[in-house]
């Protein structure tokens, strides 16, 4: 392929109509490009790797991608990541995207129980004074575990109580 070609529009178009993920191989312009992006997005979400910066902080494009994968969230700008409802959409999809959220918002009951809830997983609060809860969801085969916050992780009460239940978390403390 000539650069002429990577660059045209209604080529873009095509190839993506053929194969999502020839977003991949389009010029520098059409990665920037809303609309090629959009049209990529509808059935390959992880078009956003190969996305302009400014796509990947585009709310509307994220939503979108999120929509179709949660996983998307992986690409989404570091604000992005921080937005309550991308976040829940993309948990909502996929709960574990959970591990691709802002620390703040990993640590969100609301959250948290979201994503439990995608992946029909169980996750408690636990109470320390107050109320705790896992920083991510620890999955019935407790993998969930090696995303949660260092703090949670490295609680001995509340490692205990996770590998009382499953065993396998252990690999994750």
């Amino acid at each position: 392929f000539c650069e002429a070609l990577r660059e045209d529009a209604e080529v873009a178009l095509a190839a993506i109509d053929s194969e999502p993920s020839a977003f991949e191989f389009l010029g520098d312009s059409l990665r920037s490009d809303k609309a090629v992006l959009l049209a990529a997005l509808k059935s390959f979400p992880h078009a956003l790797m190969w996305a302009a910066d400014n796509l990947r902080n585009d709310r509307e494009v994220i939503l979108k991608a999120v929509d179709v994968d949660g996983n998307a969230l992986e690409h989404a700008s570091v604000e992005l990541r921080a937005d309550k409802e991308v976040v829940f959409r993309a948990v909502d999809q996929w709960g574990h995207a959970l591990a691709f959220a802002s620390d703040e918002l990993r640590s969100s009951e609301e959250v948290v129980l979201a994503a439990v809830k995608s992946v029909g997983a169980w996750c408690r609060p636990l109470c320390d004074g107050d109320l705790r809860l896992l920083a991510d969801i620890t999955m019935e085969d407790g993998s969930g575990f090696q995303h949660a916050l260092d703090e949670v992780r490295g609680d001995r009460d509340i490692a205990l109580r996770i590998v009382e239940e499953e065993w396998i978390a252990l690999a994750d403390v």
